[in-house]
């Protein structure tokens, strides 16, 4: 099927527009095989700021313990020391000392005071280093500030990729799902001229189309067919589901065995032209949502519930993590669809790097 969607990037802006319109011939298509190349290389270059972050702060925590456990060594040491001099002071002081006895305690004592006066020497150096250390941490601090700052702005970009990808991929399966093979886009058979009832045949009255025949309903609007996806975790290989026949309101969905259930059937009507959408379940036509009162809760259900157009706790986009597997994020808690090791699903951060959030589409 023909793309009807131009989509442009503008990587220096780190934008992203998607117009829903023909194509234009002055407009080049952005294929998503390089928005895919672009995206990986912006993951490998926020990895690898990442990387030199954690590689300064590690250089920041050795060197100051290293510092400060000399510091300490060194004032033990100094401490010991001026016990040890005092003490060969009071001896030298007393009158029962003679001659031979004096003059050992004074060698010793000049000993003792040139040790003392080597321990003040590394004391001040070591100062010095700490001090040097000190600045260090300080400039190390604003390179870890910058990184950060690289970091959150790569992630920026990387965001509106993945969403522009996401968008592209939905794009394309619902056109694979609502046009069979070899036919025409519905929008231009919606009523074909060639089967209108043709004038010369209305007479005579024998020969006139019954009217019931005129303009059969079922070919009038093919477009309104509705076709529907199954999501598969990929960590479980379960299935999104709707537990038994359930249609009670704030029912949490669950992952079960994969089957071709109606519960496990989920229609997704504007994900094609939107980035947001509904996920509408087949069987209860309920859809896929956020009790009132949890959209910032960490790990708060994710229900099904009657259906309000524009809600945003009922509105998701798919949110790329590779070639053909998503997340699925809420528009109004920026949270993602996570599945629980006893099936549950839920809302958590996105942020976190898990195959429990990761999905994909069975056909």
């Amino acid at each position: 099927m023909r793309m009807l969607y131009t989509i442009t990037l503008s990587f220096l802006l780190g934008t992203t527009v998607i117009v829903g319109c023909k194509r234009s011939a002055n407009v080049p298509e952005i294929q998503t095989s390089s928005t895919e190349a672009e995206l990986n290389r912006l993951r490998a270059e926020r990895d690898e700021r990442i990387g030199q972050l954690r590689d300064q702060s590690a250089e920041q925590t050795v060197k100051i313990t290293e510092l400060n456990l000399e510091r300490d060594r060194l004032n033990d040491d100094k401490k010991r020391l001026e016990v040890e001099i005092e003490g060969l002071q009071s001896e030298l002081k007393a009158q029962t000392l003679n001659a031979q006895q004096k003059t050992i305690l004074e060698a010793q004592l000049a000993a003792l005071q040139s040790e003392k006066d080597a321990n003040d020497a590394k004391l001040k150096n070591n100062e010095t280093e700490l001090l040097a250390a000190t600045n260090l941490i300080k400039e190390l601090n604003g390179q870890v500030t910058t990184l950060k700052a690289e970091i959150t702005r790569l992630h920026s970009r990387i965001l509106e990729l993945e969403r522009l990808l996401a968008a592209e991929k939905a794009k394309n399966t619902s056109a694979a799902q609502t046009s069979p093979p070899g036919t025409a886009t519905p929008a231009t058979t919606a009523t074909p001229a060639t089967t209108a009832t043709p004038a010369t045949t209305a007479t005579p009255a024998t020969t006139a189309t019954p009217a019931t025949t005129a303009t059969p309903a079922t070919t009038a609007t093919p477009a309104t067919a509705k076709s529907y996806a199954t999501f598969r975790s990929t960590v479980k290989a379960d299935c999104l589901a709707i537990p038994g026949t359930s249609t009670a309101e704030n029912t949490q969905l669950s992952a079960l065995p994969c089957t071709v259930a109606n519960t496990q059937q989920f229609e997704t009507p504007n994900a094609a032209s939107s980035i947001f959408f509904s996920i509408i379940s087949r069987s209860s036509a309920k859809c896929v949502g956020l009790v009132a009162g949890t959209l910032q809760t960490e790990n708060a259900a994710v229900v099904q519930k009657s259906c309000v157009a524009d809600a945003s706790d009922q509105q998701w986009e798919f949110f790329t993590r590779g070639p053909a597997e998503f997340r699925l994020r809420n528009k109004a808690s920026n949270k993602c669809l996570k599945i629980l090791t006893d099936g549950k699903l839920v809302q958590a951060d996105c942020a976190t790097n898990a195959s429990y959030f990761t999905w994909s589409t069975v056909p």
